[in-house]
């Protein structure tokens, strides 16, 4: 099986996201829920039912979201060349 969903979660976690996982009693398929909250990122197992009520919540929260700063990396010597300094 693939790992898609569980880096997708890490992804989104250190974006400052919010993560939901599906608890394993209320899944057809326990593998996937398994796999995400094995991770240990997870911030709330809820059943389907109750996931609408927690995001319409967080949503409404005064929760901030991490702003990600890109880092860039550059070369010296084309720095230099086009550096009008």
């Amino acid at each position: 099986m693939g790992h898609d969903g569980t880096q997708g979660l890490k992804a989104i976690k250190a974006a400052g996201g919010f993560v939901i996982a599906q608890s394993i009693n209320s899944s057809d398929f326990e593998a996937m829920p398994s796999s995400a909250i094995a991770t240990g990122i997870i911030d709330e197992i809820l059943a389907p039912n109750e996931m609408a009520k927690k995001i319409i919540k967080y949503s409404n929260s005064n929760i901030k979201i991490q702003t990600i700063i890109p880092i860039v990396t550059y070369d010296e010597e084309i720095l230099k060349k086009y550096s009008y300094y």
